[in-house]
């Protein structure tokens, strides 16, 4: 394998990690949110898992399986988060979704704007970047940590 496909792979690898780690927050907070937020957050989360298989299929056409699985960071944040949720009943789902989406977002546009990509990882990850663009990356619709999860 080539230098440039090893980096294509690393880029895509870290951007799927990144989508998942999106997709599973929002699925988290859907589970404690009201009838009507939980229906906008599983949709994002939906959302980001089309993203992440976008990239998966990018990774798997350079004949290598891709990862499979979220960030430990994310996973420490989240489970912090439930913690500091049960005991003082602190609601910091919103903004830790904000943190998430804004971390894909500037990791997409990042790698969007690598010159040391292969065009074909270029345009793979252009696709990811306009599905979060028509899937509503930024805050959440109760942005700023306002969500009163259950």
């Amino acid at each position: 394998m080539g230098t440039v496909q090893n980096h294509d792979i690393d880029v895509l690898n870290g951007l799927i990690s990144a989508s998942l780690d999106s997709a599973i927050g929002f699925e988290t907070a859907a589970r404690g949110a009201s009838d009507a937020d939980r229906q906008v957050l599983e949709q994002r989360a939906v959302e980001r898992r089309r993203i992440r298989m976008v990239l998966q299929d990018m990774v798997r056409s350079l004949g290598v399986e891709p990862v499979d699985r979220g960030s430990l960071r994310s996973a420490a944040a989240r489970a912090i988060l439930r913690v500091k949720s049960d005991i003082a009943g602190i609601d910091g789902i919103g903004q830790h979704l904000d943190a998430a989406e804004e971390r894909l977002h500037a990791e997409l546009m990042a790698a969007a704007e690598d010159a040391t990509l292969s065009v074909r990882t270029r345009n793979a990850i252009h696709t990811a970047l306009r599905l979060t663009e028509t899937g509503h990356v930024g805050p959440p619709p109760l942005g700023g940590g306002s969500m009163a999860v259950h």
